[in-house]
């Protein structure tokens, strides 16, 4: 299924609830975790009466322009709960997802629902969530950081690769140096 998303420079970005009533009321992303270079969110979704509970839900890292840069693994469901999980450096086609600002998106088939938002703590939760990683013998890094923006309570994760943080003798690596890019 990933291949075929991949291969698909957009997703069809039609509002399901713009072509039938409110089938889907909100998905809220209620945690973020990581386990070193694996990314797990929990989202909380809230469906009306007009759409199954029991309808297949996929979820897209998705940038302004409509590309969708990955497609989250729904790990565990329960109930109206979704455990989410996506390699950042292999988002499966052996490539990390590529730098940009994402949106996660609520999909089933070829309908998109919306956007999902957070009720993380903004100022707190969601610096604490957002990683650096260092690679290349530490030369280079690569970053995800979450934010909300004015105006907006959807949730967006910005990945910055490939960044050159200096190598070398020249070079004094300081762990609270490299931390600030992520403020």
């Amino acid at each position: 299924m990933l291949e075929e998303i991949v291969e698909k420079p957009r997703i069809e970005m039609q509002k399901a609830f713009s072509l039938g009533g409110a089938e889907f009321k909100s998905a809220t992303v209620v945690d973020i975790q990581w386990e070193r270079i694996n990314l797990f969110m929990n989202v909380s979704v809230e469906f009306s009466d007009l759409l199954p509970t029991d309808t297949e839900l996929e979820f897209f890292a998705v940038n302004r322009y409509g590309t969708v840069g990955a497609r989250f693994n729904v790990v565990e469901k329960s109930g109206n709960n979704y455990r989410l999980f996506l390699n950042i450096t292999n988002a499966g086609d052996c490539s990390p997802i590529p730098a940009g600002d994402y949106s996660i998106y609520v999909c089933s088939g070829t309908k998109y629902f919306g956007k999902c938002s957070t009720s993380i703590n903004h100022s707190d939760g969601l610096i604490e969530a957002s990683r650096t990683f260092l690679y290349r013998n530490r030369s280079y890094g690569f970053i995800v950081k979450f934010l909300v923006n004015d105006g907006d309570d959807a949730l967006t994760m910005h990945v910055m690769a490939g960044a050159s943080i200096g190598a070398g003798a020249a070079f004094e690596y300081s762990s609270s140096s490299f931390e600030n890019l992520l403020m």
